[in-house]
């Protein structure tokens, strides 16, 4: 977790997606490292569960504190607008960064990456955080693929 997000583990996490002040409940709101990484980390999640068609774990995230800068009303959940385009990593709705993470990871969910996709990434995070990326991806495939099998028996 803390690879990923630069967050002290799983209470960093939840401090973070459970507060209605996202990142900057956490004592490493100052660092823009960490808030650029949660964001990243946080937007794999929301691209897994739009390219799974996973509209329970969608909308739970839509409710969770996934932005690292908050609205103009304070809100640090995704926007409506944004929500709509995660499926289109093309849109002006993101930034050069984000528009990376969603391409990344739809590159890798649909096993679809190329060496200029792979070096930008590589470029703009390293070969650790890259690889780290794809492990994330990973988690989030499986833990949907774990709670959709638990969640479709008929005692639930």
């Amino acid at each position: 977790m803390e690879l990923v997000t630069g967050l002290d583990g799983n209470d960093g996490i939840m401090q973070v997606t459970t507060s209605k002040k996202g990142i900057d409940a956490s004592d490493k709101r100052d660092d823009p490292d960490v808030r650029r990484r949660l964001g990243n980390a946080l937007l794999i999640v929301l691209a897994v569960t739009a390219e799974l068609d996973d509209q329970y774990m969608l909308r739970m995230m839509l409710t969770t504190p996934t932005e690292t800068k908050p609205d103009e009303n304070g809100s640090y959940l995704m926007s409506a607008e944004r929500a709509a385009m995660l499926l289109q990593p093309e849109s002006s709705v993101w930034s050069d960064e984000e528009r990376l993470v969603l391409q990344f990871t739809y590159a890798v969910m649909r096993k679809e990456m190329t060496d200029d996709l792979w070096n930008r990434a590589s470029e703009a995070w390293g070969p650790k955080e890259t690889m780290r990326y794809i492990q994330w991806i990973g988690i989030y495939i499986y833990m949907e693929l774990f709670m959709s099998a638990l969640y479709r028996r008929q005692i639930w």
